[in-house]
């Protein structure tokens, strides 16, 4: 094991930082996660100051006290932990975050086809009427959301 890092007070917030050979180790304590409060709330990010490469353990490892998060700091410096590792977790992570965002846009895009079909216009026309609503100016927009609640003030009576 190499010389323990030392870690500082950042001075604002509630991070600590620690450097060694150009990379820069910020230990970041977050009281929340996701709306709820963190079960570990502690979380490391490592800079590398030479090659400008970065990697942040917010989304992929967590660690309940300063101190496991001090470790980890001290393995990624002795080399038990590798920064390509944890950059692919990362990275991981973000790929399927993307994938669950496409579906979700995909699936939405599927619905909102089905309820135009269901009213009979297709995607295309509704562009076009989108396009030309968006052309018209405010008092016409108002103009026609009032002639529609008129509309439906006859088809009740």
């Amino acid at each position: 094991m190499s010389k323990p890092l030392k870690f500082r007070n950042q001075g604002y917030g509630a991070a600590k930082i620690a450097r060694r050979n150009n990379v820069e180790y910020t230990v970041h304590y977050d009281y929340w996660k996701d709306g709820k409060k963190a079960d570990a709330p502690y979380y490391v990010g490592i800079w590398d100051l030479k090659t400008h490469d970065n990697v942040d353990t917010g989304r992929t490892r967590r660690f309940a006290s300063e101190q496991e998060a001090f470790d980890f700091c001290q393995d990624v410096c002795d080399g038990r932990v590798r920064l390509s590792d944890l950059k692919k977790e990362a990275q991981a992570i973000a790929d399927a975050e993307e994938a669950a965002y496409r579906k979700q846009i995909d699936d939405q895009v599927a619905a909102f086809r089905d309820v135009l079909a269901d009213q009979g216009v297709s995607l295309k026309g509704f562009l076009v009427c989108l396009k030309s609503w968006d052309d018209l100016r405010s008092d016409a927009h108002v103009a026609l959301w009032r002639s529609l609640a008129d509309d439906g003030k006859e088809g009740a009576e």
